[in-house]
């Protein structure tokens, strides 16, 4: 529970002879069981909640009084590779799995469409560092789109023309197996038998950071800084420990350490957009589309849009967004009657 500070030193920017927050108390909640945060806000005990994608179109149809947004990513549905050994150290091999995939069936039918195809290595709300799909190069574009005979093409230039055995290690959840599931089918159609094996999670944390996966590993990668794809998943950084694909590139060191002492914003933003196309053809990760829910909240609570940031993202995805917002109690009282 937080309490209004009535001295803070900040005035509202749009009404200056108002002195900030606006509240006189925010309280955040961390409510463990999906079905009690659910009931929670549906019944307007919370003002504003996050849904995951396959509760929105519910929420949608129960509570069509309620306003929302759909959100954006900042996080990027990975299945690393070990690219250190073989057959995950022939780009050829990382390429086929990425046109095995039906990128837009995916996000479409399976997430809804609450997905976003385009989100590594950069997100595309970073439009400094970002290339927009229509402006991708075709070679990289192609990636992105279903093409399972060119993939088989590739297995067999590779030295695979009948595809090879893996082991693919999911986290215990019901949508990372899911969608893992969707994606082993995929690749069993270009040859690629994929063995699924879910540990319980603390094995899957070990697995994951100590790199004792032989070929292949499903992850939720946080790339929400613009550098954090090159840096410490893709060889910017040799000593990361969130490097799990193994990337050993000399030329992500020198774009890192020279992003490092490049003064100018706009020049870093070239160097940075420029090598995300590199590393994109390289495929270093193979990606998936990424599901994103919607903020829901209440008609009273105002000055709220939907915002999830005001600037660079923090970890809590709230930072300076509460103290603008405040209750409107007389439209609280008419809508479910309580004030409270």
């Amino acid at each position: 529970t937080y309490e209004r500070n009535p001295d803070y030193w900040q005035y509202d920017p749009l009404l200056p002879e108002i002195r900030l927050p606006y509240a006189d108390r925010l309280i955040t909640l961390m409510i463990v069981e999906d079905s009690t945060f659910y009931a929670a806000l549906r019944t307007g005990k919370l003002d504003v909640g996050s849904v995951a994608w396959k509760k929105v179109e519910s929420f949608k149809e129960t509570c069509p009084e309620m306003l929302h947004r759909k959100l954006k990513p900042t996080v990027t549905h990975l299945i690393h590779v070990r690219t250190d050994i073989e057959p995950f150290s022939d780009v050829r091999v990382r390429q086929a799995c990425m046109l095995a995939v039906d990128h837009k069936k995916m996000a479409e039918e399976f997430y809804k469409g609450l997905a976003y195809i385009y989100t590594w290595p950069e997100q595309p709300a970073y439009t400094f560092g970002n290339t927009p799909p229509e402006e991708l190069p075709e070679d990289i574009r192609e990636l992105y789109e279903y093409k399972p005979d060119k993939a088989k093409e590739l297995l067999a230039e590779a030295g695979y023309p009948n595809g090879f055995k893996t082991k693919l290690i999911v986290y215990p959840t019901v949508d990372d197996q899911e969608s893992c599931l969707i994606f082993k089918e995929y690749l069993a159609a270009i040859g690629i038998d994929a063995e699924i094996e879910v540990p319980e999670t603390a094995s899957f944390i070990s697995i994951l950071y100590g790199r004792n996966y032989q070929h292949m590993i499903s992850c939720w990668w946080g790339n929400n800084f613009p550098g954090d794809a090159l840096n410490w998943a893709e060889g910017g950084e040799p000593g990361s420990p969130y490097n799990f694909s193994n990337v050993v590139d000399p030329k992500s060191v020198e774009v890192s350490q020279l992003l490092k002492r490049t003064l100018d914003e706009d020049e870093r933003d070239r160097i940075l957009k420029e090598d995300n196309l590199r590393r994109m053809r390289l495929v270093y990760n193979i990606v998936l589309p990424t599901p994103v829910g919607e903020t829901f909240w209440w008609p009273w609570l105002k000055g709220y849009h939907g915002e999830t940031d005001l600037g660079w993202p923090d970890e809590t995805r709230w930072g300076e967004i509460p103290k603008y917002l405040w209750i409107d109690r007389d439209l609280k009282f008419e809508m479910i009657g309580t004030r409270d």
